[in-house]
Parts: structure tokens; sequence; C-alpha cells
């Protein structure tokens, strides 16, 4: 078989030979992703020919992909070799140059070995209606599918999207294409209204030993939803989630949560996201003068390293959880300067809750550097299900004898904070000084493994090399009150706002948009002592969710998750939604916690109260 440009069209591949005449024409359009024009079942329309062959799939055993127009399905021919022989093709000069229709279903999920294996030993039983919509991969798309199966699994998702559909699309008067609301609407729709997962009868697809049993058994599927405009809205812009890449559900979820809330701080409506949002309290502590510094964070998520026991390492190990916990408030040692010595000092360096939020998501750091390799720890979290208790984890009353440091307000001439512990990490790798800064500030000084893995990717841009952004000082001119008062309104603290307004000009929609994409500049605003005002609600939680990452690196392999509803663990895995018992809990990448006293607005299907259909484990 020689490649070659059929007569109806430009298309070289995805060609299709009929076995009656020898006429070659292009597959369906759109099919599976390989393009075509429909030219190959226009001719078994015009003809009634009925059965195909796939160019490029002929092996010189006599096998190949063919389909037959008649049953609209795929076939099987023992006499392959006869029948192509009239036809001008000798089999055993034939080589394989195309995925057969098998290969592609297979190639269209990357992730079916990884779900084979995860599933093998689970009881799924198939689950449709509101709230179980699966969403279809367009190609490494699973990380995208998980975090939105998990947003609009709660309440404030639902009511602030999905409650409003169709007023928003019936009043916005901006092209779908260009509008983020609509695109949230548009999702929301599919995801919350069931109408996209209804139970469809599957076609039999016949294959070389199918026994009967097999052939009468009722499979059936949704059609789920194809959030491909989603993805190019969301993503547009992004150096990888505009890709067709595979990427990190966590930097994702960071990213369409600050992408939301940007969107809702300039509608004024309501920001969902707020229920992951906290404040945490920062302490330095001067080890020379004693000297104390309160700084204020908001975040929504925290970042736990695991602790490796001693010995071998590997799917069998359970790292215990509170240990994590420990881990996390115990500190770390930072070089900064102090304003009371005047010269650069050691601080220790502690972290706490100064309020809870509704659901508290936590990130298991599964990734370690060994040498210049990142490696994917395959170990157990103890995680608890019904009760994590984080009321140590609060943050103390400041005490009377605490030396505030002077001078905390100011953020003239500084560069942002970099966790040296990190940094001498990254250096040790061979990375240089200035880039080596630049990845841990862009990846929030989360971890030595994320800065390196970011590193790699990014290591070609010229940025790299550039020094860092000094902060402006904040100036008092140049802000209206008014402005001020307006950006408060929107959720800003007065120096935010000072600090965003001075910098574009008193524009408060260009002051949002600036603080939005200046996170880590926000951050050294904010460093005057806060008031230390804490939430009196205890910070006690239930697992409500979690993402869970197959395969040896968050670069390749798939996503998939689970959420807790109406007592039963529901799994999604793109388009396969159903119930499980016992999933894999201490495997998870990214786990949600939500507070007990709001365990009861969780516990049902947030957008209908129709319950799941179940089929009993026909699948």
């Amino acid at each position: 078989y020689q490649r070659r440009v059929h007569g109806d069209c430009e298309l070289s591949s995805n060609l299709w030979l009929c076995l009656t005449c020898g006429h070659l024409g292009c597959g369906r359009e759109g099919y599976q992703n390989t393009g075509g024009h429909s030219h190959a079942i226009k001719h078994n329309q015009t003809t009634g020919h009925p059965v195909v062959v796939k160019m490029g799939t002929i092996t010189p055993e006599g096998k190949a992909s063919l389909y037959c127009y008649a049953c609209d399905n795929d076939t099987l021919d023992s006499r392959l070799s006869a029948h192509l022989l009239p036809l001008g093709i000798n089999v055993k000069t034939q080589v394989k140059t195309e995925k057969s229709m098998a290969e592609l279903e297979l190639a269209l999920n990357l992730a079916f070995s990884l779900s084979q294996v995860y599933e093998q030993n689970l009881k799924f039983v198939p689950l449709y209606g509101p709230s179980c919509t699966g969403i279809e991969n367009i190609g490494n798309t699973c990380y995208i599918a998980v975090v939105l199966q998990l947003l609009f699994s709660f309440p404030e998702f639902v009511t602030r999207y999905y409650d409003t559909t169709m007023k928003h699309l019936m009043e916005c008067s901006r092209a779908p294409a260009d509008c983020f609301h609509c695109q949230m609407a548009k999702l929301a729709y599919g995801l919350c209204s069931g109408e996209y997962s209804k139970p469809k009868k599957h076609k039999i697809i016949l294959y070389e030993g199918i026994t009967e049993e097999e052939k009468k058994k009722e499979h059936f599927y949704q059609e789920g939803i194809r959030p491909r405009m989603f993805k190019t809205f969301i993503g547009k812009g992004h150096p990888d989630f505009s890709t067709s890449q595979q990427q990190d559900s966590l930097l994702y979820f960071a990213y369409l949560l600050d992408k939301i809330e940007k969107a809702e701080k300039i509608a004024n409506v309501g920001d969902p996201t707020q229920l992951f949002r906290f404040k945490s309290e920062n302490k330095l502590k001067c080890m020379n003068c004693g000297g104390v510094k309160y700084t204020e964070q908001e975040q929504p998520v925290i970042r736990l390293h695991l602790p490796l026991p001693a010995g071998k390492v590997d799917e069998n190990t359970v790292v215990d959880f509170g240990k994590c916990l420990e881990n996390y408030s115990k500190g770390e040692v930072v070089d900064l300067f102090c304003p009371r010595c005047n010269k650069g000092s050691t601080f220790l360096k502690t972290q706490n809750f100064l309020n809870f939020p509704k659901v508290l998501v936590i990130a298991a750091n599964r990734e370690i550097v060994e040498g210049l390799l990142l490696k994917k720890l395959m170990v157990q979290l103890d995680i608890p299900i019904d009760k994590l208790d984080l009321e140590p984890l609060r943050a103390a009353p400041h005490s009377p004898s605490e030396v505030l440091l002077e001078g905390s307000g100011s953020a003239k001439d500084m560069e942002p904070e970099i966790n040296v512990q990190l940094l001498n990490e990254l250096l040790q790798t061979g990375i240089p000084e200035l880039p080596a800064k630049h990845a841990l500030l862009r990846t929030g000084n989360s971890s030595s493994e994320v800065a390196i893995s970011w590193y790699f990717e990014h290591m070609s841009d010229p940025s790299l090399n550039q020094p860092l952004q000094k902060v402006k000082k904040v100036e008092k001119n140049g802000a209206s009150e008014e402005n001020i008062a307006q950006m408060i309104d929107f959720g800003y603290s007065r120096e935010q706002a000072v600090f965003g307004l001075n910098n574009t000009e008193n524009n408060v929609e260009r002051a949002i948009d600036y603080l939005c994409n200046h996170p880590v500049v926000v951050e050294e605003v904010k460093q005057s002592a806060p008031v230390n005002v804490q939430d009196k609600q205890p910070g006690i939680y239930r697992l409500h969710g979690f993402i869970t990452h197959l395969g040896s690196s968050a670069s390749s392999g798939h996503w998939i998750a689970h959420v807790r509803k109406d007592g039963k663990w529901v799994y999604f895995n793109d388009l396969k939604v159903g119930s499980v018992e016992n999933p894999a809990i201490s495997m998870g990448s990214i786990y949600f916690f939500i507070k007990q006293q709001d365990c009861l607005l969780y516990t049902s299907d947030a957008a209908d109260d129709t319950p799941c259909v179940d089929l009993g484990g026909r699948r």
C-alpha cells in the first residue's frame, strides 16, 4: 500500500477501500478525531456496497480494520487476502502504517490501562441523572474534568451558575466564546441538568473470540459533555493550559479559582470560590533580637509534604497524616533583613490558621527529587475520613510581651520573600540562583519539586535571568477615597486598594486586574500587623471528595475523582460515572474536606432532588 490522495478530496490518511469495487474514500467527519469528509459512507449510500477496509492497517498476516455499513459495526474477514487480490493488493507486501479503529479507541483514552488497574477490585455501578454527568476526554483534559466535577459538587457553584443559567444566556449580549459567565452557565447546565446523563444502550462491538454471553449482555453509556470551548476560553494565553498536553490538576484548580475570583469581583454578584479561601498567619521571629513580625496570607489550599520512614518505600508504605500536619506547622528557618538589628538575620517562620474555610483543600506533595529527576511517591496516606481536627493549628493570641518589628508596613525596595531552604535545594541540583528564585516565586514557594518541574518546563524563557521585580512603595496620593471604598466593597483591604489604584492611575477595573495578576507583590503589601481576629467555628472536618493521579508523573498518566454523595462514593473517570465501594482514598493527590457543621449542605445532590439512576450494576 502506498499512501495516496483519493479522488474525492485532498486527504491522504484515514482512507477506506471498498471491497466490492475498489473505491477509495475518506472516513467519517470528525470520527475519533481522525478527520474526514465521509466520502466512504457516501459511496455506500449511493451504491449499497457494504464492506470497507482501512488502508494502512493491512498486515502481511491478512489482518486489518474492516467495517460493515449494513451491520453498522466493525466486522471480520477470514478471507481478506483473497478478496484484496482482485483489487491489486497483495497482503504479503503490505506494511502497517496507520492505527486500526481498535487502536484509535485505545489511543483516544490514554488512561485505559491505568483505569483498568485501578478499577479491577472496585464494585462499579453506573449512575445517571443530575450531577452524575461525565466529561468527555478531548485530548489530555482529564485534569480539567476532575476539577470541574469537584467544584460543581458544592451547592455554592450550582447556585451561582446553574440556577442563573437561562437568565444570563437570555440577557447577555456578548458572544458566548468571549463571555466568562456564558461559559460557566453552559458548563453548569451540562453537568447539573441531567440532560446529558441519560442511559443509552451501547452497540455490541464484535471481536475475535467474543462469546455468546458477551453478545447478549447489555452495555450502557452516557453522552456526557464536551467542554472544548470552555477549555479554550479559560486557557487562552496561558503557556500550559492553552496546550493539549497533560497538566497538573492542583495548578489548574488554583488557576481556575483566580479566573473565577477576578470575573466575580467585576460582576459583584457573589464569588463561590470564597468557600475555599482562608487566612493563615505567618509569624517571623528574629533569632538574634527576638523581635516578631506577623503577616496574613489568604490562600485556597495547603500543600503537605509527606514524611517518609527510614528504609524501603513502596506502595505498601503508610504515611501518618498527623505527622504531615505537624511538619506543616512546626516552622522553617529563613534569612531576612531585620529592621531592629538593622542587618540580615535568621528568622523562624511558623504558619497557622487565622480562620477555617467551609471547604479545606489539602494537596499531598507526592513528588520528590532524585538527582535531576522527579519521582512520584506511590505511598499510602492515612487520611481521616469522618473527623479531621485542625484546632491544634489555630493561631494563638499575640503575647503582650512580644516586641513587634517596626517598618513591616513599608514595601519600599523589598524583594519578594524567598524560602531559603527550598532555594538551597534548587541550587544543589545545579539550577542558577536567579532562575531558581523565579521558579520558587512562580510556584508560590510550595516545594522544591514543583519549582524544579516548573524550571525545566520554562528554562528557555529569557525572563528567568532578569532581576526580581521590586515591590513598589505604597504612596498615599493618587488613589481617591471613593475608589478605595469601592475596592474595599469588593473584598480588598485598604492597603491593597491603595496599592492597586496607585499603579493603575486610580482606575478601579484596572486595579482589580492588576491585583489579580500580581499575587506575589500583593502579599508584600499585606505586611502590616494583623488584628489577629479568629473565627469561632471549630476547625473540624469530614472528607467530601478527592482527586487521584494515576501514573508515574504528573505530566502524563490520568486523573480521576471521587465525591461523597448521599452516603456513597461516586467515581468520575471522564465519561464513566458510577458508585463504588471502598475507593483507594489513601492514594489520593488532592483532598476536599468540609466543616462538620456544614455537612448537611453537601449530603444530597446540589442541582436537583432527583436521585441518580442506578442500573443495578449493568455496564
